[in-house]
């Protein structure tokens, strides 16, 4: 499954990634965002970001599974 990740600069401050999934579905998958840099727009630009290349990539449906790490 391809899979493109985008990172928010050399310090992972946040990261996300874009799963293809079969020949449509794009899963945007394993989103993370330093518990110090939380509430600052990161995960919504990074969401944004994956969002920007399903649009590029003509993708019509996209999901993701909400999951909270301990």
């Amino acid at each position: 499954m391809p899979c493109t990740a985008f990172c928010w600069s050399a310090s992972r401050r946040a990261c996300c990634a874009l799963a293809l999934v079969w020949e449509d579905p794009g899963e945007i998958c394993s989103l993370a965002v330093r518990d110090d840099l939380r509430r600052r727009g990161l995960g919504r630009r990074m969401v944004a970001a994956c969002l920007d290349e399903c649009r590029e990539l003509h993708l019509k449906k996209i999901w993701g599974c909400p999951s909270q790490a301990e």
